[in-house]
């Protein structure tokens, strides 16, 4: 007896797969960068137990005797095979999720405190803060990973993402960095190049959609996109941007905290300066995009840095407000 899984949102079962309800097992969620799973017994149940032709399999995590492989966040399908000398059965047993594991040492998102796990994994609500340098406010903010439909819609998130539609295989081996989790989340929470979530307005009338100052909380932004068949919501501005990247990364495994700016300097044209043009009778000109903002709001993520080197490891910005297209 073996078993297997499979990536994908539906079953990749051939023609004599048979489901198998075995309990509590129609869906699961896991931490990744685990061990193989295999089969250590199995056995026909017996009197006052499910019917004979029904096998129970005990599964249980393989001993570490090599390094653990990475983790793949998607959801697979749980494919249990059974051969003997004359055929060969599978059964569909159901689905789980693997996901990052920030309890793990070799997990690239692993932190080493639990009151940082606490903090940037398992809290499901915080202040984020915004106002002005000389006038802090701060507004609260339900991240809601543990709402239901919450853990679906970040799953879809990815299966829509244009990576993902464009090469399923490539995505699917990607996922196991949280680098590349990290940017393919940011750019599908705003809307502007693909199916993301919200779609911003920072001036004129929001009778079309609802007001950013009337959220507070992103399972109700997450719902409404999955419902609406992947159209943006109306209307995000910086910090429900990251306040609802947040949540997705959380979701994923990935250890994540908004964080707030004040006077924060928008470099228009990419120079490192912020330019602004006088008339000779001290007249402001409008011939810069440069500005400063009262305040700004972006994601950091937890994460080591395999492609840069150890010194690069820790908080990374990871900022989806659609402004300026990343370089």
């Amino acid at each position: 007896m073996t078993t297997g899984a499979t990536t994908g949102g539906t079953s990749a079962r051939s023609a004599n797969t048979q489901n198998m309800r075995l309990p509590h097992m129609s869906m699961a969620v896991c931490r990744g960068s685990c061990s193989p799973v295999r089969v250590n017994k199995w056995s026909h149940s017996s009197a006052g137990q499910p019917a004979p032709t029904q096998a129970t399999c005990i599964l249980s995590q393989s001993p570490s005797t090599s390094a653990p492989y990475p983790s793949l966040v998607a959801v697979y399908n749980l494919l249990v095979h059974i051969e003997t000398k004359y055929n060969r059965k599978s059964y569909a047993v159901g689905s789980f999720v693997l996901l990052c594991n920030p309890w793990l040492k070799d997990d690239p998102v692993y932190m080493p405190l639990d009151a940082q796990i606490q903090e940037y994994i398992k809290s499901d609500y915080g202040l984020v803060f915004m106002g002005t340098s000389l006038n802090v406010r701060s507004r609260p903010w339900s991240y809601g990973q543990y709402e239901p439909g919450v853990l679906e819609a970040c799953l879809r998130l990815l299966q829509v993402s244009p990576q993902h539609l464009s090469d399923k295989h490539k995505d699917y081996i990607r996922r196991a960095d949280p680098v590349y989790l990290s940017r393919v989340v940011c750019a599908m929470v705003n809307c502007n190049d693909d199916l993301g979530i919200l779609e911003g307005k920072w001036q004129g009338s929001y009778k079309d959609g609802v007001k950013p100052t009337d959220w507070s909380g992103s399972a109700d932004i997450l719902h409404h996109w999955v419902s609406s068949n992947y159209s943006p919501v109306r209307y995000g501005q910086c910090w429900v941007f990251a306040s609802v990247l947040c949540t997705v990364m959380r979701v994923l495994g990935i250890p994540s905290r908004v964080v707030t700016v004040f006077n924060a300097a928008h470099d228009g044209n990419g120079n490192q300066k912020i330019e602004e043009f006088y008339s000779s009778t001290g007249e402001k000109l409008n011939l810069s995009k440069d500005s400063i903002w009262n305040f700004h709001v972006w994601v950091e993520c937890w994460m080591r840095r395999l492609d840069l080197g150890a010194e690069f490891d820790g908080w990374q910005i990871v900022d989806p407000t659609p402004q300026e297209k990343s370089a």
